[in-house]
């Protein structure tokens, strides 16, 4: 499928998947801002916790346009730490030099590497240092189905159990870890409607794995321990392809889950600045009573007309699912008319489904309502892109 480019905003994984860079120290300064607010957003019967949280900027030179992302510069559990260490027989004190700095391998575990999923370079690493036939076999390049299954199966820990090596000292262990990467949110709040502060909306991931409860080292461990007056190290990535347009322009927002936050924010800086353009927010959630997320905000942006419309998708309320893609494609006559008449179209939500699911809805949609090919409606596309009448965040 021909796509535009995307940004893409991980809610908890590292931003790229490319070669360590042992001895070079995560680059770039953050900000340790103080959380103001953390609270729960879904209902109790909810199967996906979602949390707002929010940051105060205040004294950093931080400053954010809607439609950029926060950095949280990450830190791991203190307790996978330990676990990890006492898996690899390594002192938690011993004294390692990255980069231009000496710190404890405690530290270096904690602050500077990946150590919870592992990649396939570690799978590679650990297969050296171990001696096992098994995991040469897995690292080998044809075996890339049956590796991506193992390395979904077991973590870094589950490996170094599963194939122990004694006597390692901590250098050659940490050549074969990822570098620890900033997490990327989108910010769910406008500047100048709460000056100073920062929003941001999160999937809480934790789940079992060998027996064990696996946290997402934001997401699942981070963000839900930071209660009000804690702090979290913070910086902000602009999104320059990801922009209102002009105040009288309209707009129509696709969103679902935490893929709703950037909305939040268009349609808090459109109050702010008085914008006339109309905005049409198609949401996606999992059920009515515990996962709309922001009802409160978006009906008061409803009752104040800067939300002209908004129609809803649970997927779990019904006998069948039903999605974002299925009500795009329901009012398909009105999204053809409405960028027909110059509308701006945004997209935010998971790369893997949803994503290209909204983009394949929307080729049928213009395909059918536009009377054109498939050729055609992919061309109209492209050209909303290059309009900048087509942009997208996807994680």
């Amino acid at each position: 499928m021909d796509m535009p480019a995307a940004i893409i905003a991980e809610p908890d994984a590292p931003l790229r998947d490319g070669s360590p860079n042992f001895g070079l120290p995560m680059a770039g300064p953050s900000f340790a801002a103080l959380v103001s607010a953390n609270y729960v957003l879904t209902g109790r019967e909810s199967s996906a916790e979602k949390r707002h949280v929010e940051v105060d900027l205040t004294g950093s030179a931080l400053h954010f346009e809607p439609g950029d992302t926060l950095a949280i510069v990450p830190r791991n559990d203190p307790r996978l730490v330990e676990s990890l260490l006492d898996r690899l027989g390594i002192a938690e004190h011993a004294r390692i030099r990255y980069g231009p700095a000496e710190m404890s391998v405690a530290e270096a575990l904690s602050t500077q590497f990946e150590i919870a999923v592992a990649s396939p370079r570690f799978l590679k690493h650990w297969a050296m240092l171990s001696g096992s036939a098994e995991l040469r076999v897995l690292s080998l390049p044809e075996n890339v189905e049956t590796r991506r299954r193992y390395l979904r199966a077991n973590h870094i820990g589950d490996i170094v159990r599963a194939f122990p090596v004694g006597g390692l000292d901590a250098r050659a262990v940490l050549a074969g870890l990822r570098p620890l990467q900033p997490r990327l949110y989108s910010i769910a709040s406008s500047p100048a409607e709460t000056p100073g502060r920062a929003a941001i909306t999160t999937s809480t991931l934790g789940y079992y794995l060998h027996g064990e409860l696996r946290r997402g080292v934001v997401s699942g461990y981070q963000v839900p321990d930071s209660p009000p007056g804690s702090r979290l190290s913070v910086d902000v990535e602009p999104q320059p392809d990801f922009r209102l347009p002009a105040d009288d322009a309209a707009i129509i927002m696709v969103g679902a889950g935490t893929g709703v936050a950037p909305f939040r924010a268009f349609i808090a800086e459109r109050r702010a600045r008085g914008a006339s353009g109309q905005s049409w927010l198609i949401m996606g959630a999992r059920t009515a009573r515990s996962d709309f997320i922001y009802r409160d905000d978006w009906q008061a942006a409803l009752a104040d007309g800067y939300l002209g419309r908004l129609d809803l998708a649970f997927s779990r309320d019904g006998r069948g699912k039903i999605y974002v893609q299925d009500r795009l494609r329901e009012h398909g006559a009105a999204v053809f008319a409405w960028l027909e008449s110059g509308a701006a179209l945004y997209v935010c939500g998971d790369a893997a489904g949803m994503a290209p699911g909204v983009h394949a809805t929307l080729v049928e949609i213009i395909e059918t309502h536009g009377r054109c090919s498939r050729e055609g409606a992919m061309a109209y596309l492209r050209s909303l892109a290059r309009e900048r009448r087509y942009q997208r965040s996807i994680y």
